[in-house]
């Protein structure tokens, strides 16, 4: 298969032994299952990634929330930061801390002083592992401990509060347990006291060479010894291996790969390049920022090699674009100094430095397909920037396949009268592991059972695993070998009997043979707790012959072969449980009929657990012994139960609008449990090959996003709507359980999950779950921004905008003043760990509905003060705003805009009767009331603070006495009036919006009657604040004396003209005037008079 791929400069992983030079190259151990190695330090910028494992010569230094997938070994300290999460074990030689809710997987040994730092997380496994030091141990509180916790020979542990300890806790001298401590085995200070604080407990035994003291409500389980000194002694601080002599040798090898002509390179790369498969070489390399090399390799299997004498240097974000290039090519650098990287730079493959590595920020490295990539230094350090990804979570090493040993298992004893049958595999993992990953190459061999007097071969073939058949007459012990291997193995020959690691193969004339009905004597695999699916027979053989005939006492027993021991659930025969195999244990008699053949049927046979067991049969007689033993089979559990929980509470929601909800990326647990088909837990469960297949139920729109479900340490999958089962490694199984407290899922929606054991005892059996619903996912929290400050705006906006105060329009209650600009408010959905949960605008899963009260009523003005003092009161009236969500919005995000109706008013009163001026309303987000209906709600509100003011007015309306001759109409003065910055009424020059009516107008009688004059037809509005429009019309000659003049304006404009200084004021009177028809108006010839009184 052939693929094109691109992305920032990278490098693939291919490993070089010194035995050959040609490519790949092949590491050996360790280096050849190792992401970086450095003959110096490591230091990981925060937030950074590897993939993989990680070994250094001196110190090891990981910064703040970065990730480990495999085990990190130090020569000298280990830092861990907070939150840094290894999956697999760490030692250090020296020192050894681990930062504030940060997580090993494995166990945490190291030569010196051990600190474990505090967790805030409930439940968090800071360590999975065992817990050693060569000096004192401090322990923070609430770490969970998984093994056991000793530390040095002449030092103390101290746990603090709320601990726990799976297992035993052993100090040099001092062991302090802090309040609510739980230590779930045993508690021994060598040399000095064991103080158990409040609430502590020890579930075993309490032993201290000198006293055990216990606060109150403190438990010992078991018994307490004083006075009992024990002398430890600390393991010697073993160097870690150097490897730099092979590095060298590597990297010498490499170099001394000669490259034509045609691939001498130059030392500088300015311009993009393609490179087909072969050998490049340079003095030295630069590339400049941001071009682009191409490596074709033209659809089939390569290797490339660019070896520099001195330096590799690349500028930030080089580009590399894979063409063509199939899975099992290689890409590999080596440089006799150093290698750098700048920022945004993505390296594919192995990188060989006689140097340093230095990488900036954001720097990735991956292999070819799904491998993993390396940085190797031969003399210095490994510096990563932050943000690094090295070697994704999930990748492989590329890791040539190879038999590390061979493995022969049988049952130990075989009979004269037939063949023998024994298993052999070819395994790829080393001898120390326990189990065996099968090889995928085909192997010829000799399996040969040599005795003191005859030998016996059976050459076979096979890939991973066969069979041979071993017909051996004589009876007598055998040794059993391997010869003629077609692959020869690393390792030396392994050989299994059940019981021991023993080759021998006996056989005798008389024994057992169990065998199915159909006389097959390779018992086949079972389901627990289900009666077996065929004939369990026994059979009695002397010489070939049958040896019992009727009722028989038989010792029966059942063994535990993988795995080991004497737990778990029994095996019953007739409803009758028969005992486990073991020292010490008695077997079962049992009541067997054998027949004429000497065969009898063992009835109603179940194995009530789960692994791999076989059984066994014992008769004595006469000091005689007759024995034998079934092969090896598997018993599968019967099904796998998944549950998702918080609480002991189900999250089982499988619709939009399902309840309980939970918020995304926050905790919950994840359990699965293995069981028979009683429905009883298979403790002895452990799994072959787990699978999980997650999909997105909700939303499944085309533009919906897939979420991570974080189900293990360390563990992720992202959802798909059209999902597969796919590799997974769950927490360890425990008695048949594996829980993971901490699941997460970062999205919002649901999710169905599926697991299933597919290939349970590596042979090939399926363990199936029924799929659950998991949700319903909501958002964390509402991360909240104005994007909008809007402006205000009023009715009257002609010239320069402002209100009068009191000013409504309509409605009395509906103010005068609302938006010229509407503000608006960003609302971005977001999980725990405060990234956007893209889902929560699909349709359905948005819950929430635009509401008045998002907003807190403003009821006073924010800078401006009343007379009193206090701010000036406010009247506004908000209404449900709009909600937008969608296109040209990401997924995630809405806009509240206030709504378009939103008016204000400032009351009228003798507080408000202030200098005109601008006004300042903020609008204040009500936390409590802007939540969807799941609750969720905005964790910082920002306020709309900065909206454009207008300019406030007090105002009034005025008209003025006016006078004339009775003969001539009278022009009567309409103006609005404001009371400007200075404290004065001024004609409002800006106002051309009042409107004028002169029906408004109201005549009462004075000296003249009122029916003397009329007024004329007039209505518009005023100009730059006043009017002459209204005319009164000329009562006639003769007709002389003054009517009374009323106007009646709207609220805001009335005044209090007959004020007395003392009491309130109203601001309830129209303004008024008298007309006076009569007065001479003069000579049109004269220009000007003036008079003149004597003083």
């Amino acid at each position: 298969m052939t693929y094109t791929k691109q992305c920032l400069f990278i490098l693939i992983l291919f490993v070089v032994s010194s035995a050959q030079a040609a490519l790949p190259p092949q590491l050996d151990a360790p280096l050849d299952n190792l992401t970086i190695y450095s003959s110096a330090a490591i230091t990981m910028g925060a937030s950074s990634k590897v993939g993989g494992n990680i070994q250094v010569e001196a110190a090891a230094t990981i910064g703040a929330s970065s990730i480990v997938t495999g085990h990190l070994i130090a020569g000298a300290a280990v830092t861990l930061d907070a939150t840094v999460t290894v999956g697999g074990f760490v030692e250090a030689r020296d020192a050894g801390t681990i930062g504030a809710d940060s997580t090993v997987g494995g166990h945490f040994t190291t030569g010196d002083a051990a600190t474990l730092g505090a967790t805030t997380i409930d439940g968090n496994v800071i360590v999975g592992g065992d817990l050693t030091a060569g000096a004192a141990i401090l322990v923070g509180t609430k770490a969970v401990i998984g093994g056991n916790v000793r530390s040095g020979a002449s030092a103390s542990t101290d746990f603090g509060a709320n601990t726990v300890v799976e297992g035993d806790a052993t100090a040099g001298t001092a062991l302090t347990l802090g309040a609510d401590v739980i230590i779930g085995g045993n508690a021994q200070a060598g040399t000095g006291a064991v103080a158990l604080g409040v609430k502590a407990a020890v579930t075993g035994d309490a032993r201290a060479g000198t006293s055990v003291t216990l606060a109150a409500n403190a438990t010992v389980g078991g018994t307490i010894i004083e006075e009992s000194i024990e002398q430890f002694t600390n393991a010697p601080k073993e160097p870690v291996d150097d490897q730099s002599p092979q590095l060298a040798a590597v990297q010498a090898e490499l170099a001394a790969m000669e490259a034509p002509a045609a691939n001498q390179l130059t030392t500088s790369m300015t311009v993009s390049k393609t490179l087909k498969k072969g050998v490049y070489h340079t003095t030295a390399l630069t590339t400049t920022a941001g071009i682009t090399i191409t490596f074709d390799g033209e659809g089939v299997d390569g290797h490339w090699l660019i070896n520099s004498d001195s330096f590799v240097a690349f500028g930030a974000s080089t580009v590399v674009k894979l063409l063509n290039v199939t899975e099992n090519s290689t890409i590999t650098w080596n440089a006799g100094g150093y290698i750098s990287a700048g920022a945004s730079v993505n390296l594919i493959g192995s990188f060989f430095a006689g140097s340093y590595i230095l990488t900036g920020a954001s720097t990735t490295l991956e292999g070819v397909g799904d491998g993993c990539g390396g940085f190797f230094t031969t003399t210095g350090a490994v510096t990563l920037g932050a943000s690094n990804l090295i070697g994704p979570l999930d990748c492989k090493a590329q890791i040539p396949t190879q038999i590390d040993h061979y493995e022969i298992i049988h049952d130990g004893q075989g009979l004269t009268c037939e063949a023998e049958t024994v298993t052999i595999k070819a395994c790829t993992n080393t001898i120390e592991d326990g189990s065996c990953t099968l090889s995928n190459e085909t192997v010829t061999l000799d399996v040969k059972a040599t005795g003191s007097s005859s030998s016996v071969v059976d050459t076979i073939s096979f890939t991973g695993t066969g069979t041979a058949s071993i017909p051996y007459a004589v009876a007598e012990s055998t040794l059993l070998s391997l010869e003629n291997a077609s692959v020869v193995a690393t390792n030396s020959l392994v050989c299994s009997n059940g019981n021991t690691s023993s080759c021998q193969l006996d056989f005798v004339d008389a024994g057992f043979i169990f065998f199915s009905g159909d006389n097959d004597t390779a018992l086949p695999n079972q389901i627990s707790g289900i009666k077996f699916d065929y004939d369990l027979k026994i059979k009695a053989i002397n010489a070939c012959a049958g040896l019992f005939t009727g009722d028989t006492n038989i010792d029966l027993s059942q063994k535990n072969v993988n795995p080991e021991g004497t737990s778990g659930l029994l095996f019953s025969i007739n409803g009758n449980n028969i005992a486990k195999k073991s020292n010490g244990i008695s077997p079962t008699s049992t009541t067997l009929s054998f027949d004429a053949d000497g065969v009898a049927d063992i009835l109603t046979p179940i194995y009530y657990d789960a692994g791999k067991i076989s059984l066994y049969a014992n008769y004595e007689v006469d000091g005689v012994i007759v024995s034998g033993s079934s092969n090896a089979f598997w018993v599968s559990p019967a099904a796998l139960v998944v549950s998702a929980q918080l609480e002991g509470k189900d999250l089982n929601g499988a619709s939009a609008t399902a309840t309980p909800t939970h918020k995304a990326g926050e905790d919950f647990d994840l359990t699965v449990t293995a069981y028979n088909h009683p429905g009883n837990i298979t403790q002895n469960y452990s799994p072959g090959n787990i699978q999980v297949k997650l999909e997105r139920t909700g939303p499944t729109l085309t533009n919906s996003v897939d979420g991570d479900l974080t189900y293990a340490l360390a563990s992720s999958q992202t959802t798909s709507t059209s999902p597969e089962f796919e590799d997974a490694t769950l927490n360890n199984f425990l008695s048949g359980i594996s829980t993971y407290n901490a699941a997460q899922y970062s999205e919002v929606g649901l999710l169905n999950l599926d697991v299933q054991d597919s290939d349970y005892g590596n042979v090939s059996i399926i363990i199936p779950a029924a799929a659950i619903d998991i949700g319903r996912f909501t958002p964390d929290h509402f991360q909240q921004t104005v994007v909008e400050q809007g402006s205000l705006d009023a009715v009257c906006n002609q010239n320069s905008t402002f209100a009068y105060v009191g000013q409504v329009v309509s409605d009395p209650e509906k103010g005068a003043i609302s938006y010229l600009v509407n503000p608006v408010v960003e609302l971005t959905a977001k999980n725990v760990q405060g990234l956007i949960t893209k889902n929560y605008t699909a349709p359905d899963y948005n819950k929430l509905i635009a509401a008045a009260n998002f907003i807190i009523i403003p009821t006073a003005d924010s800078t401006i003060s009343g007379k009193n003092g206090s701010l000036l009161p406010l009247t506004a009236n908000l209404l449900a705003g709009t909600l937008s969500f969608g296109l040209p919005l990401d997924g995630g995000i809405l806009h509240y805009e206030l709504a378009d109706n939103d008016n204000f008013f400032y009351p009228r009163n003798e507080n408000s009767e202030l200098n005109a001026q601008d006004n300042n309303i903020d609008f204040l987000i009500d936390q409590d009331n802007f939540v969807d209906s799941d609750g969720i709600a905005i964790i910082s509100p920002k306020n709309i603070t900065s909206t454009a003011s207008i300019n406030i007015r007090f105002g009034r309306a005025a008209i003025e006495n006016s006078f004339g001759p009775e003969t001539v109409d009278l022009p009567q003065s309409f103006s609005t009036q404001y009371l400007n910055a200075n404290g004065r009424y001024v004609v409002n020059e800006q106002d051309s919006c009042t409107n004028y009516d002169a029906d408004n107008i109201k005549l009462t009688s004075g000296t003249l009657n009122k029916n003397a004059t009329s007024v004329n037809d007039a209505a518009g509005q005023i100009d730059d604040g006043e009017t002459r429009a209204i005319i009164l019309t000329a009562p006639g000659a003769g007709k002389q004396g003054n009517i009374n003049i009323e106007y009646e304006v709207y609220s805001w404009l009335k005044y209090d003209w007959n004020w007395n200084g003392v009491d309130a004021k109203l601001f309830d009177e129209n303004p008024s005037a008298i007309a006076t028809f009569g007065v001479f108006r003069g000579n049109d010839r004269i220009i000007s008079w003036q008079e003149i009184f004597n003083q």
